[in-house]
């Protein structure tokens, strides 16, 4: 009878490793991992918390919405807060990617939409290249050099964790997100000025 147990057990693990398992998507897996300050914050168990949000704008490209928010979570018993942007791309009807920016991410972000907004093909000395700022959220903004239109430079917003197609921005879209990001700062500011 162990002997009849036995085997049917070294044909069950023969099985499972000779079976072709599906391929686990790993970013998936890590997506769910809180990258930001504030996310990290809020994912805590075991404490009561406020999580309170404002709109700041939205505009539109393509097919799709950009909208800014800010956001500032407490935890009531320690006392602490932590605040942030949130940036979310809607496509559709029902798809949409939300990403955190760390308030203190915003000043670094800032100067890197400003120097994106300013970059010409004489910024590298090779004619193919690309220009980014990326937050902790993976979100990210940048200026390259069009592989269709040589010698064009186009701008496109992208939340580097999901395979979808990068948004493009004219630069007018871009500083009207950077007017965005900057009233938002703004807004979180205001709320809690340095003595």
């Amino acid at each position: 009878m162990h002997s009849f147990n036995a085997l049917r057990l070294i044909l069950l693990v023969a099985w499972l490793l000779a079976s072709p398992a599906p391929a686990q998507d790993t970013k998936a897996l890590i997506t769910n991992a809180p990258l930001t300050i504030l996310e990290r914050f809020e994912a805590r168990s075991g404490a009561v918390l406020i999580k309170a949000t404002g709109p700041v704008g939205a505009f539109s490209l393509q097919a799709a919405t950009v909208s800014v928010t800010c956001r500032e979570t407490t935890d009531v018993g320690a006392g602490r807060r932590e605040r942030g942007v949130v940036v979310t791309l809607q496509r559709g009807e029902r798809e949409q990617d939300t990403t955190v920016i760390d308030y203190n991410e915003l000043e670094t972000f800032l100067a890197g939409l400003t120097y994106i907004s300013r970059v010409d093909s004489n910024v590298a000395p090779l004619p193919s290249f690309e220009v980014s700022i990326k937050t902790r959220g993976q979100l990210r903004v940048f200026i390259y050099t069009s592989k269709t239109r040589p010698g064009s430079l186009q701008i496109a917003l992208h939340d580097d964790w999901t395979a979808k197609p990068r948004l493009l921005l004219s630069p007018s879209q871009l500083a009207e997100f950077k007017l965005l990001i900057e009233a938002a700062k703004a807004k979180l500011d205001a709320l809690h000025p340095d003595p």
